[in-house]
């Protein structure tokens, strides 16, 4: 999985085709904020976000 990203690269496509040229294994680019759970079997799967919990701002 790989992680924070440079802001220089402006696409994730770039650093893919970097990866995959020095890494013959399974590869994941992780987007920003998002949560990853690994199985038993080594399978990145992203987790829903969980829905907001606490006090809500009252409508305008």
């Amino acid at each position: 999985m790989l992680t924070h990203f440079s802001p220089r690269y402006h696409e994730l496509g770039e650093i893919e085709q970097e990866a995959r040229a020095a890494y013959a294994g399974r590869l994941f680019l992780a987007r920003d904020l998002e949560r990853y759970a690994l199985d038993r079997q080594g399978e990145l799967a992203p987790v829903p976000a969980a829905p907001p919990t606490g006090p809500q701002a009252p409508p305008r």
